[in-house]
Protein backbone atom coordinates (compact mmCIF):
# COMPACT_ATOMS: atom_id res chain seq x y z
CA UNK A 1 0.00 0.00 0.00
CA UNK A 2 1.36 3.47 -0.90
CA UNK A 3 1.87 5.92 1.58
CA UNK A 4 -0.62 8.93 1.60
CA UNK A 5 0.93 12.53 0.48
CA UNK A 6 1.19 14.89 3.60
CA UNK A 7 -1.29 16.95 2.11
CA UNK A 8 -4.07 14.16 1.69
CA UNK A 9 -3.43 13.03 5.03
CA UNK A 10 -3.96 16.78 6.88
CA UNK A 11 -6.75 17.15 5.28
CA UNK A 12 -8.17 13.68 6.76
CA UNK A 13 -6.88 14.43 10.26
CA UNK A 14 -8.39 17.66 9.98
CA UNK A 15 -11.89 15.68 8.60
CA UNK A 16 -12.03 13.10 11.27
CA UNK A 17 -11.06 15.87 14.12
CA UNK A 18 -14.27 18.02 12.63
CA UNK A 19 -16.26 14.55 12.85
CA UNK A 20 -15.08 14.08 16.12
CA UNK A 21 -16.44 17.50 17.23
CA UNK A 22 -19.60 17.14 15.87
CA UNK A 23 -20.21 13.84 17.65
CA UNK A 24 -20.50 16.34 20.84
CA UNK A 25 -22.52 18.53 19.60
CA UNK A 26 -26.09 17.29 20.10
CA UNK A 27 -25.35 16.69 23.66
CA UNK A 28 -23.89 20.37 24.43
CA UNK A 29 -26.21 22.74 26.13
CA UNK A 30 -27.04 26.17 24.82
CA UNK A 31 -25.96 27.72 28.02
CA UNK A 32 -22.42 26.21 28.06
CA UNK A 33 -21.66 27.40 24.07
CA UNK A 34 -23.37 30.59 23.91
CA UNK A 35 -24.06 33.48 25.35
CA UNK A 36 -20.91 34.61 26.78
CA UNK A 37 -20.14 38.87 26.89
CA UNK A 38 -17.39 40.57 28.51
CA UNK A 39 -18.97 40.15 31.95
CA UNK A 40 -18.56 36.65 31.30
CA UNK A 41 -14.84 36.88 32.90
CA UNK A 42 -15.21 38.26 36.08
CA UNK A 43 -12.84 37.41 38.81
CA UNK A 44 -9.72 35.79 39.99
CA UNK A 45 -8.31 32.85 37.66
CA UNK A 46 -5.42 30.35 37.71
CA UNK A 47 -3.62 29.79 34.60
CA UNK A 48 -1.19 27.20 33.08
CA UNK A 49 0.57 27.28 30.34
CA UNK A 50 3.02 24.93 28.38
CA UNK A 51 4.49 25.05 25.10
CA UNK A 52 7.71 26.02 23.41
CA UNK A 53 9.66 28.80 22.01
CA UNK A 54 10.88 28.24 18.30
CA UNK A 55 13.67 30.46 17.51
CA UNK A 56 16.14 29.81 14.33
CA UNK A 57 19.08 27.88 14.71
CA UNK A 58 18.63 27.26 18.33
CA UNK A 59 17.43 24.04 20.27
CA UNK A 60 13.94 24.81 20.78
CA UNK A 61 12.57 26.12 24.24
CA UNK A 62 10.34 24.70 26.58
CA UNK A 63 7.44 27.11 27.96
CA UNK A 64 5.70 26.53 31.64
CA UNK A 65 4.02 29.21 33.63
CA UNK A 66 1.35 29.55 35.56
CA UNK A 67 -0.01 33.01 36.70
CA UNK A 68 -3.11 34.56 38.89
CA UNK A 69 -5.38 36.64 36.33
CA UNK A 70 -8.18 39.16 37.18
CA UNK A 71 -10.69 39.88 35.24
CA UNK A 72 -12.74 42.92 35.58
CA UNK A 73 -15.59 42.07 33.66
CA UNK A 74 -15.50 44.99 31.30
CA UNK A 75 -12.88 43.87 29.14
CA UNK A 76 -9.43 44.39 31.04
CA UNK A 77 -7.49 42.01 32.93
CA UNK A 78 -3.98 41.86 35.21
CA UNK A 79 -2.17 39.11 36.32
CA UNK A 80 1.07 37.87 37.79
CA UNK A 81 3.08 35.09 36.30
CA UNK A 82 5.82 32.96 37.46
CA UNK A 83 7.55 30.07 35.44
CA UNK A 84 10.14 29.11 33.02
CA UNK A 85 11.50 29.64 29.69
CA UNK A 86 13.57 26.83 29.26
CA UNK A 87 14.95 27.24 33.14
CA UNK A 88 15.05 30.65 32.81
CA UNK A 89 12.98 32.45 35.42
CA UNK A 90 9.71 34.46 34.03
CA UNK A 91 7.59 36.43 36.65
CA UNK A 92 6.49 39.66 36.99
CA UNK A 93 2.75 41.87 37.12
CA UNK A 94 1.25 42.24 33.44
CA UNK A 95 -2.34 43.82 32.21
CA UNK A 96 -4.18 44.11 29.36
CA UNK A 97 -7.58 43.90 27.36
CA UNK A 98 -9.37 40.89 26.44
CA UNK A 99 -12.26 40.27 24.17
CA UNK A 100 -15.13 37.51 24.78
CA UNK A 101 -18.16 37.11 21.57
CA UNK A 102 -21.36 36.00 22.47
CA UNK A 103 -20.38 32.21 21.11
CA UNK A 104 -17.87 32.70 24.34
CA UNK A 105 -14.79 32.71 21.28
CA UNK A 106 -12.30 35.50 22.27
CA UNK A 107 -8.68 36.80 22.46
CA UNK A 108 -6.45 38.37 25.31
CA UNK A 109 -3.55 40.71 24.72
CA UNK A 110 -0.29 38.98 26.16
CA UNK A 111 2.63 41.15 24.63
CA UNK A 112 3.78 42.38 28.13
CA UNK A 113 4.16 38.74 28.69
CA UNK A 114 6.49 37.73 25.67
CA UNK A 115 8.59 40.94 25.23
CA UNK A 116 10.36 41.21 21.80
CA UNK A 117 7.43 40.30 20.26
CA UNK A 118 4.07 41.99 19.35
CA UNK A 119 0.56 41.66 18.71
CA UNK A 120 0.89 38.25 21.08
CA UNK A 121 -2.86 37.20 21.70
CA UNK A 122 -3.96 34.34 23.17
CA UNK A 123 -7.18 32.62 21.34
CA UNK A 124 -9.55 31.43 24.12
CA UNK A 125 -13.20 29.79 24.41
CA UNK A 126 -15.23 30.24 27.52
CA UNK A 127 -16.67 26.77 28.77
CA UNK A 128 -20.03 27.10 31.41
CA UNK A 129 -20.36 31.01 31.24
CA UNK A 130 -16.73 31.69 31.93
CA UNK A 131 -15.93 29.02 34.77
CA UNK A 132 -12.80 27.65 32.69
CA UNK A 133 -11.15 29.08 29.62
CA UNK A 134 -8.77 26.73 27.12
CA UNK A 135 -6.11 29.10 25.29
CA UNK A 136 -4.41 28.93 22.88
CA UNK A 137 -1.69 31.09 21.55
CA UNK A 138 0.36 30.51 18.19
CA UNK A 139 2.22 33.31 17.17
CA UNK A 140 3.84 33.92 13.80
CA UNK A 141 7.45 34.54 13.32
CA UNK A 142 7.50 38.80 13.43
CA UNK A 143 9.40 40.04 11.25
CA UNK A 144 12.01 41.93 13.63
CA UNK A 145 11.96 38.80 15.20
CA UNK A 146 12.45 35.03 13.81
CA UNK A 147 10.94 33.07 16.84
CA UNK A 148 7.56 31.33 16.94
CA UNK A 149 5.72 30.96 20.21
CA UNK A 150 3.13 27.78 20.37
CA UNK A 151 1.50 27.55 23.87
CA UNK A 152 -1.51 25.76 25.07
CA UNK A 153 -3.13 26.33 28.47
CA UNK A 154 -5.84 25.97 30.64
CA UNK A 155 -7.70 28.81 33.02
CA UNK A 156 -9.83 28.02 36.32
CA UNK A 157 -12.44 30.04 37.90
CA UNK A 158 -10.61 30.01 42.11
CA UNK A 159 -14.29 30.37 42.89
CA UNK A 160 -17.46 30.88 41.33
CA UNK A 161 -19.20 34.09 40.87
CA UNK A 162 -23.10 32.56 39.79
Amino acid sequence: MRSMSKGFASRLSLLALAAFGLGFAPNANAGQTHGCSLSSLRGAYAVKLDGVLQVPSLPERKINLIASVTFDGAGKFSATVTGRINGDPVTGPFAGVYSLASDCNGALDLTQVFKGFSNVQADIIAIERGKELFLVIDSPAPPTNPAIIQVSGVAKRLRSED
